[in-house]
């Protein structure tokens, strides 16, 4: 397999921007908050999970969806935190990402994933440069 990365976005943690966080907080403020998280099938949890083993807590999640347009919505109502790529939530009206102090949150790599032996065609070219494109900033 061949891969070409067409866009790195950032796991963050978001909240309602009826919120006020002053800025940032540290780690153990995030941990008295409510999460609303993805299932565990999803490529958030199992990252949210590596990123609570790294730093050895135990948040307290209230809810688990698969359905991110309602984790979402449950955000903006002021209803819980979570965590999510910026991929999903970038255009969302009413969220905020919530900085926490001394915390890495890793990248989120979009990929074009393709076949060694796939013909190098214009038109496969084409179709590589559409989703380089549409992933712009």
């Amino acid at each position: 397999m061949e891969y070409k990365v067409i866009k790195v976005h950032h796991f963050n943690l978001i909240a309602s921007d009826k919120r006020d966080f002053g800025g940032s907080i540290d780690l153990n403020d995030l941990l008295k908050e409510e999460f609303i998280l993805t299932d565990s099938n999803s490529v958030h949890r199992q990252v949210f999970k590596r990123f609570t083993d790294k730093y050895n807590v135990l948040p307290n999640v209230i809810f688990e969806t698969s359905d991110y347009h309602l984790l979402l919505n449950l955000v903006k109502a002021d209803k819980g935190i979570s965590f999510i790529a910026e991929t999903a939530s970038a255009l969302e009206e009413g969220i905020q990402e919530v900085k926490v102090n001394n915390l890495t949150l890793p990248p989120f790599y979009i990929l074009v994933i393709y076949r060694t032996n796939t013909l190098k065609t214009p038109a496969f070219s084409k179709i590589i440069d559409l989703f380089s494109n549409s992933c712009k900033d």
